[in-house]
């Protein structure tokens, strides 16, 4: 960096950032140049299974052997059933992060703990101390450094509380048990130094390779599956061989009804089980378990012992599950590289993150809804034994390396087998396909609408970010399918076959080793000879989009020339096929920016279409074709249809959608809505919904246009520019008539995980209303108001202890006003049980000396709104102007919020309130509320304290509820 610049840049602020970046890249350059390696930790473990207190006991012993360049003083060691003691564990607060209290509000008996630990390090004992984050994680300082090359021997005895099953992976379901992540265990040390990760449920793992013998005792009529090879054990290969040929006879004569647990057995009994070249072990036990075995041979002659284990409660499901292992071993080991292991199994179990977790040799399945879905999520599952298992990134930090590259090979193993890869497919012809119109879309059409769903409203994420940034519709969305798409993407390019080759030599050059995203990029670099910016720079790191819009063809005799545009941010290849009838050719382009004229070496064809077989992950499929002559050139035929529907390549789709609707005055009103909104979001949108009034024989409705600036890289995440019209009936109007402009402009919440929501809006209102001055029928007078409003809202959605702030000001043709409302919500351990505090404050900037007798009742009143006072008519109500009956008693909670109507305390000077409520015992919907407040309003209507408060009944929460209040203050009894 030049000299002179630096100081110009520290004097500006800027240098010492820019050191740093300079530092960093100094710090990854020789991160990259350090030769590779990898610790290795070998496994003794003994435990026992009580499954009367729901406990294991256990003592591991691990030898742990220093590979690393360093000398290292202290290991990090995991200990995650630690994630399930309290509510303060990484764990409990992604648990609310993503929206469900089930272990924030559950019972000591439900949650499960780690303890009784004793380390030694070579028989000598040692002190431990808990990572100052996180009680799932240790520290030992070792009492003599371990240098390059060294061994240690690493010892304790635990105890692991099994926590109830609902919550994650680990856990019991009565005297159902899935072991998972249940000893201690080294972090990774490598390159990059240690990673202490705590446990996450939305976010999965990195440890080190090695071997593992496991001996686990459990009650003798107990069928147990566990990673890894069963030892030899003549008495337990006899109890296996007897329930496998009692599942055989069930599935000729069927499967019993009930599944209850039969008494545990008085005496116990030890199995021992071994794995080499695996960096995890995981195990699982039920006296109820059925077995079935097969083998599966490879192509090299290999033979693999197959197994799955299952209860009655899903045996319908279950009965070819061991053919769904069978096949996926076959299916990976075909395009990625042969399975090393000697034993593949799947199990039956109760699981609550997701639909299957995947560990070495074993995974476990919830359930499934069919046997399609269960060979879907097994093929998955056991395809996790490459992409997890042998290729052991850290999925942590990239979870995209192993849950989205096994997601691609899911695809073509569902598209193989069943013609159907899409998470569409399944719902495609059914009534719910048949309602959005998915019945007559391809299957390539459908690969990538769940990205299309996110990317099309800006709320899809980067691929390179660490999976606790991920909301959790994305964590599947992105990580999973994206990367599946965009793999198919460079299938596309590559050709299949040189894609198959590169990913298996990727496989044999990194198998039971760490490969990190750099490693994977040089490798494809290198093998393609490409440097594929658009994939590894564009694709996987940002959220830049692929849109090419063809814009028209031309021929000559022997080829056609299509004009091409790229709309995105991408310069992508791009993939043109030409159609006659049924028959089509595909060519690859490089990618480019702007316009291109690209050449089709054929002649012939009757369309064009980009992306047709589906690679690409287009954002756009309407621009994507184009016919050589006749009409409607762009391929699209303009069609209508009910309700809304997901968007079709061959149609210009406009929808219909019956409505209904009633107030008081305009009675019922029924019409239809006219609008182009589909499932998936374009830039512009409308919606018409004309209604006619049966109780003022007259037209009512309302109509909206929205238009989307979404940017990819900004510090807003969209901006709305809407434009909204509607005529409705009041009691004292033949019509009145509300048109509004304006924008919001949401901002970035990058880290989408949580539930924040940031906008700033400002909005034009124009209100006309068509007075009658006697009666119905008779002389009308025009009353119309414009009015201006800026809004800024930050808040925090979040399950527990949720707030939200709003500034708001006001302006009309007399006044200007400023308010600010601030919420929060004490919860008691429970998201709808809390203490909730509301505050508000407004005064004038600015008013007329004409306001107050204007007639434009714009005051801050201690009361919420009703109707007839909702002059910028922002709310609904049924009865707007009416001062008798029911429907006169419908409040908005605005202003004051106090929540007995008054004509005292309406202000055109300020007004602060502060209003409180909460939940009482009991599960009935009652809450106690107390309102106080204060406002000024000239020297002779002031009150320095007014209060209220009672009873409320909350049927629906914020929508319909019913206060009683039970006492007020002097002043609000006075009128």
């Amino acid at each position: 960096m030049n000299k002179a610049l630096l100081i110009f840049l520290c004097n500006l602020g800027l240098g010492n950032t820019l050191i740093t970046l300079a530092q960093n890249s100094n710090l990854q350059d020789s991160l990259n140049n350090k030769p590779y390696f990898q610790q290795e930790v070998n496994y003794d473990i003994q435990v026992s299974l009580d499954d009367r207190a729901h406990m294991l006991r256990a003592v591991v012993d691990f030898e742990y052997i220093n590979k690393s360049p360093d000398t290292l003083s202290f290991i990090w060691i995991h200990l995650w059933p630690n994630a399930y003691r309290n509510n303060e564990t990484a764990f409990a607060q992604q648990e609310l992060r993503i929206g469900t209290v089930k272990f924030q509000i559950a019972s000591e008996e439900k949650r499960g703990f780690i303890d009784s630990l004793a380390f030694k390090v070579n028989e000598s004992p040692v002190e431990y101390s808990y990572h100052p984050e996180h009680i799932d994680i240790c520290k030992i300082n070792l009492p003599e450094k371990l240098l390059p090359g060294q061994r240690v021997h690493i010892s304790t005895p635990f105890r692991v509380k099994i926590p109830s099953s609902e919550f994650s992976r680990l856990g019991h379901v009565n005297q159902q048990y899935q072991l998972c992540q249940w000893y201690p265990k080294p972090a990774v040390y490598d390159k990059y130094g240690w990673h202490p990760i705590p446990y996450l449920n939305s976010g999965e793992f990195y440890s080190e390779f090695g071997s593992f013998r496991v001996a686990i005792t459990v009650p003798s009529n107990y069928v147990v599956a566990s990673s890894g090879v069963l030892q030899q054990n003549a008495e337990e290969q006899a109890f296996i061989a007897q329930r496998k040929a009692e599942t055989l006879q069930m599935i000729e004569k069927g499967f019993p009804a009930r599944d209850t647990f039969p008494p545990t057995a008085e005496t116990n009994k030890t199995v021992i089980y071994t794995l080499e070249n695996a960096h995890d072990f995981a195990w699982f036990a039920d006296k109820r378990y059925h077995i079935l075995e097969s083998s599966v041979t490879l192509a090299s002659g290999k033979v693999i012992e197959t197994a799955s284990y299952f209860s009655n409660i899903n045996a319908s499901n279950w009965i070819h599950s061991v053919e769904y292992v069978n096949d996926a071993v076959k299916h990976y080991s075909e395009l990625v590289g042969e399975y090393p292991y000697p034993v593949c199994k799947s199990v039956d179990g109760a699981l609550s993150a997701g639909a299957g977790m995947e560990y070495p040799t074993i995974t476990v399945i919830s359930g499934g809804s069919g046997e399609k879905s269960l060979d879907n999520v097994t093929a998955h599952e056991v395809g996790h034994n490459w992409f997890y298992g042998i290729l052991a990134s850290n999925e942590r930090d990239y979870p995209w390396m192993d849950e989205g590259m096994n997601s691609y090979y899911e695809s073509v193993y569902m598209k193989r087998k069943y013609n159907n890869a899409s998470m569409l497919g399944n719902i495609q012809n059914t009534g719910i396909g048949r309602i959005f119109h998915m019945n007559d879309l391809r299957e390539s059409d459908l690969t990538t609408v769940p990205y299309l769903l996110q990317a099309r409203r800006n709320l899809d994420q980067a691929l390179n970010l660490t999976s606790d940034y991920y909301s959790q519709g994305n964590y599947g969305i992105i990580v999973y399918q994206k990367t599946s798409y965009i793999m198919h993407y460079l299938e596309g390019w590559l050709g299949t076959k040189k894609f198959n080759e590169m990913m298996q030599a990727y496989y044999n050059k990194w198998k039971f080793r760490h490969p990190y995203p750099e490693d994977f990029k040089a490798h494809v670099q290198e093998f393609t000879g490409q440097q594929l910016d658009w994939f590894f720079d564009d694709l996987l790191t940002t959220r830049k989009r692929v849109d090419y819009k063809v814009k028209k063809v031309s021929s000559k005799p022997d080829n056609y020339f299509v004009k091409v545009k790229n709309k995105g941010g991408v310069e992508s290849p791009v993939s043109i096929t030409g159609i006659k009838g049924d028959s089509t050719i595909t060519f690859w382009y490089d990618g480019f920016s702007g316009s291109s004229k690209l050449s089709f070496p054929t002649a012939g064809f009757d369309k064009f279409v980009i992306n047709y077989s589906g690679e690409m992950t287009d954002v756009d499929i309407r621009n994507n074709r184009i016919k050589s002559r006749g009409l409607f050139k762009s391929g699209r035929k303009p069609v209508i249809g009910l309700i809304s529907g997901i968007d079709n390549p061959n149609k210009a789709q406009l929808y219909v959608l019956p409505t209904l609707g009633y107030n008081y005055y305009n009675e019922f009103m029924t019409g239809v809505a006219i609008h182009n909104i589909g499932i998936l979001r374009k830039k512009f949108e409308f919606v018409v919904n004309p209604m006619y009034s049966f109780g003022r024989d007259a037209l009512a409705g309302a109509a909206q246009t929205d238009y989307f600036i979404m940017p990819t890289n900004a510090f807003f995440n969209n901006i709305t520019i809407t434009a909204s019209a509607e005529q409705f009936a009041t009691r004292n109007t033949a019509a009145t008539q509300r048109l509004t402009g304006g924008l919001r402009m949401n901002f970035i919440n990058s880290k989408r995980a949580n539930k924040k929501d940031i906008f700033l809006e400002f909005k034009h209102i124009f209100v006309r209303q068509d007075y009658y001055i006697l009666s119905p029928g008779e002389a009308h007078k025009i009353g119309e108001e414009d009015y201006n409003l800026l809004r800024f809202r930050k808040a925090d959605n979040r399950l527990m202890n949720p707030y939200s702030v709003d500034l708001e000001v006001q302006h009309g043709m007399r006044f200007a006003k400023a308010s600010v409302t601030a919420e929060y919500k004490f919860s008691y351990n429970n998201p709808k049980k809390g203490l909730r505090l509301r505050f508000f404050a407004g005064t004038f900037l600015w008013k007329s000396n004409l306001l107050a007798t204007s007639g434009q009742d714009v005051r801050f009143r201690l009361s919420g709104q009703t109707g007839s006072q909702d002059y910028l008519f922002n709310e609904i109500y049924l009865g707007r102007n009416e001062t008798t009956g029911l429907l006169s008693r419908q409040m908005s909670m605005t202003d004051g919020g106090f929540k007995v109507f008054s004509f005292r305390g309406q202000t055109f000077d300020y007004l602060t309130t502060l209003n409180l409520s909460s939940n009482i015992p009991g599960k009935l919907p009652f809450r106690i509320f107390l309102d106080l407040g204060h406002y000024y309003n000239g020297e002779t209507d002031s009150d320095p304290l007014t209060y209220s408060g009672g009873v409320s009944l909350n049927l629906i929460d914020g929508i319909f509820e019913i206060y009683a209040p039970c006492f007020n203050s002097w002043q609000l009894k006075r009128l």
